[in-house]
């Protein structure tokens, strides 16, 4: 059975309430009628049949001035993921909006702005009654938090997970014959493909030093690779061969450039060491603003 769907935001609009009915009817393509807007005590004069409900509760002091809560019910067919109606609410209020889009790094939250341009921050929660809810940092540049530092997050890169396919297709067959170690050291290699291919997802960027941790384990997985069994080596090396090939559609050979000037590696280094450190991805992902 369909479930209704809860959706939980935060904004820095002075003023809320007249410009939500006609934002939601717009997002969920709604009647104005199945609509209810109003305050969280409010309980005598609500229209509980609505179809979307929206609470709100003002938090004064807080950066975030108010906080709503969206549900739809299970009879609204238009259903759009959380951060698109964030941007519909940001467009609508003039103001940003954010929301905690299922991160498992809770102080981090998806925040959209009324431009439509999306980004994060990190809040603070209030630890004391004397404190307010703050924004104390953002990955770019947001005229209503003008005291939040300006730093990309790698902490959510981290948690951003992907499949490794190929390195399961490759070794399924072997793998309780396959040192963990080398298995490990693929996956990651995979992911930072799969990364490269996404976009480098959440933010369009990618750490310096993860990316040389990646080409470290490149190597290390080259001299683990010739431990293996007669058995798993020839899956092994299938399996390097297929990545690789896959990396190098993905980056171009600058003769390790990029690594030299981002101070990654030295230029002996690069030179002497395997033909991956002297490729770079077509954008390279720690220099994006």
């Amino acid at each position: 059975m369909t479930q209704g769907t809860l959706y939980n935001f935060l904004t820095a609009a002075p003023k809320l309430p007249e410009r939500i009915p006609a934002a939601l009817r717009e997002i969920f393509d709604v009647p104005q009628d199945s609509i209810d807007v109003s305050p969280q005590w409010e309980l005598e004069f609500r229209n509980w049949d609505a179809l979307v409900s929206c609470e709100y509760e003002s938090r004064e002091g807080d950066d975030l001035q108010w906080a709503m809560s969206i549900y739809v019910t299970e009879d609204v067919e238009v259903r759009p993921r959380e951060q698109d109606v964030a941007m519909g609410i940001a467009k609508a209020l003039r103001a940003p909006v954010l929301f905690p889009e299922g991160q498992t790094v809770p102080s981090v939250w998806g925040l959209a702005q009324a431009s439509g341009e999306f980004t994060h921050a990190r809040l603070h929660e209030p630890e004391d009654e004397d404190e307010v809810l703050t924004v104390v940092e953002v990955e770019k540049p947001v005229p209503e938090f003008p005291n939040a530092t300006v730093i990309k997050f790698s902490d959510i890169v981290w948690e951003v997970r992907f499949s490794t396919p190929l390195t399961d297709s490759h070794l399924g067959d072997v793998d309780g014959e396959v040192d963990v170690e080398f298995r490990e050291k693929m996956e990651n290699w995979e992911r930072l493909i799969k990364r490269m291919a996404a976009g480098w997802p959440p933010s369009d960027w990618y750490p310096a030093d993860m990316y040389k941790q990646n080409l470290c384990e490149r190597d290390e997985a080259q001299q683990l690779v010739y431990r293996l069994s007669s058995r798993t080596r020839g899956p092994a090396l299938s399996l390097m061969e297929a990545l690789d090939a896959q990396f190098t559609e993905l980056t171009v050979d600058d003769g390790g450039a990029a690594l030299v000037e981002s101070q990654l590696a030295t230029h002996e280094h690069v030179v002497q060491a395997a033909w991956y450190w002297r490729r770079r991805p077509t954008v390279v992902p720690w220099t994006t603003d």
